[in-house]
């Protein structure tokens, strides 16, 4: 199950409109005329409003995650990639990759970033999963990008990763896995709330909050 179900705040508002509509008319024979549709309009409006603070700053409220369930990833993570290729030269994985990874979220909707040395991707779509006991994955598929100077040995490619909240919402921990027939693990604590623009900046970052 995905979490939250995504529903767009139009249809929200145009379901109380109606809902306006017919109960005013049904239950209460009111005249639908012109000053009939004046303060539906007005609640239509501030509904929208509201849905809108909802979905983009009021979900974070402190507390209302036990009522929504909806867990706060916002911020800048830190972690390692550990790849499962072997090199065939040596028989071993490369050592781990430093990765600073940045989650920016609403509550209906999700958006990954990954910085290494070498790449960038962006998620091109993500979500919130429920597990059947309760527990929550981040899904997401991505685009890597890595830098020009090493394009001769490092293609672009696509990829997916699954990681599940490890037990509080500042861990998680998951795998991955690329067109390139490539695969690993991944693990991550965040440190700061505020998102990074690059991997130099999260190295920065991670050294003033170290």
């Amino acid at each position: 199950m995905k979490v939250p179900g995504q529903f767009p705040l139009g249809i929200l508002v145009g379901l109380a409109a109606c809902t306006w509509f017919a109960v005013a008319v049904a239950l209460y024979g009111a005249s639908p005329d012109l000053g009939f549709f004046k303060p539906m309009t007005l609640v239509s409006g501030f509904l929208a409003l509201v849905l809108a603070g909802f979905d983009r700053w009021l979900w974070r409220i402190p507390g209302l995650v036990h009522v929504h369930g909806v867990p706060d990833l916002n911020g800048t993570w830190k972690g390692e990639l550990r790849s499962m290729w072997i090199d065939p030269a040596t028989g071993a994985s490369p050592p781990p990759i430093p990765t600073f990874v940045v989650i920016r979220q609403t509550y209906t909707a999700i958006s990954v970033r990954t910085f290494t040395v070498e790449s960038s991707s962006v998620s091109i779509a993500a979500g919130l999963v429920a597990e059947p006991d309760g527990s929550l994955v981040l899904t997401y598929l991505f685009r890597n990008e890595p830098k020009l100077s090493v394009q001769d040995r490092s293609r672009l490619h696509h990829g997916g990763v699954k990681a599940a909240l490890a037990g509080e919402s500042d861990k998680l921990k998951g795998s991955y896995w690329t067109d390139r027939a490539s695969k690993g693990e991944l693990s991550l604590v965040r440190i700061d709330k505020k998102p990074v623009l690059d991997f130099e900046s999260g190295q920065k970052t991670a050294e003033r909050l170290s």
